[in-house]
């Protein structure tokens, strides 16, 4: 069996390959042996806390929102639909204009704040992987 590192300098280092590599639709056997030769280092950072906001279930937590805004409800459902279709119609500098127009950096204070009352997470830290990896030899399994 392979140690935690070794599997993750591997897995770092073929990501990218692997991203590309393309196969047509179909079923294909492997069987081979590969020998390798790893060296390099891999750095760990510490874990990190952070504000969930994108596990967020986006149409659950509208639901209880409008469930919870009583009279305002219709008023609040007009209000996210044109809101909504204007972000997703926006292009790029569309976006930055949006978040220009007068109110809006106010209200993003008031967002800031919700997420910061939010509970927090914690994630992995980042793995940076060198590592230069040579196949040594391959051979069809017998």
């Amino acid at each position: 069996m392979l140690s935690d590192h070794v599997v993750i300098a591997l897995a770092k280092h073929f990501e990218k390959q692997a991203k590309k590599a393309r196969l047509p639709a179909g079923l294909y056997e492997v069987r081979e042996t590969v020998t390798l030769e790893l060296a390099g280092a891999i750095e760990k950072a510490p874990d990190v806390e952070y504000t969930p906001t994108a596990d967020i279930p986006l149409v659950p937590a509208l639901a209880l929102l409008l469930r919870r805004a009583g009279i305002q409800r219709e008023a609040s459902k007009a209000i996210l639909v044109e809101v909504m279709t204007e972000a997703l119609n926006a292009d790029e500098s569309a976006r930055e204009a949006l978040e220009e127009e007068a109110g809006v950096l106010e209200a993003m204070r008031h967002v800031k704040e919700i997420t910061a009352a939010l509970p927090k997470k914690t994630k992995s830290g980042a793995t940076k992987v060198v590592v230069v990896v040579k196949v040594v030899g391959t051979e069809a399994a017998k």
